[in-house]
């Protein structure tokens, strides 16, 4: 929790005037955030993303930034997957594409002769040309 909550500060220097860190711990924890699956950072991402879709812009300066934090978060639902989640599962996706590309490639290649098997058998080939009679 106090690790979320120091990188939260971090990315919003407005909250750095906050005395206390267990003051933004406390809206982090009424506000339901589930500090395990989002880090500061990812809050932070999501209250910018919010604020852009709601054309605000971030006050420059604030009274009550821990009233200002914990109305903020109210407005934004935290049930969803947090950026860091869905960076894994894109993640997992890529991964798992590029593994299917792999395989498709080695069996598509496994079927093909190599070098050295070509050039053994362009020599029987050769060796049963040359032994035919003319007719």
């Amino acid at each position: 929790m106090q690790r979320t909550t120091a990188q939260l500060i971090a990315h919003i220097p407005a909250l750095k005037t906050v005395r206390h860190v267990g003051h933004i711990c406390d809206v982090l924890d009424q506000a339901g955030i589930d500090t395990a699956r989002w880090t500061g950072r990812d809050i932070a991402r999501e209250l910018t993303t919010d604020t852009q879709a709601r054309d605000w812009v971030w006050p420059t300066q604030l009274t009550r930034p821990t009233a200002f934090l914990r109305w903020r978060l109210t407005q934004i639902d935290w049930s969803q997957l947090s950026p860091t989640e869905r960076a894994r599962e894109n993640d997992r996706t890529r991964l798992a594409e590029q593994a299917a590309r792999r395989l498709e490639a080695h069996e598509r290649d496994s079927h093909v002769a190599d070098a050295h098997t070509r050039a053994q058998i362009m020599r029987q080939l050769r060796e049963q040309f040359s032994a035919r009679t003319p007719a």
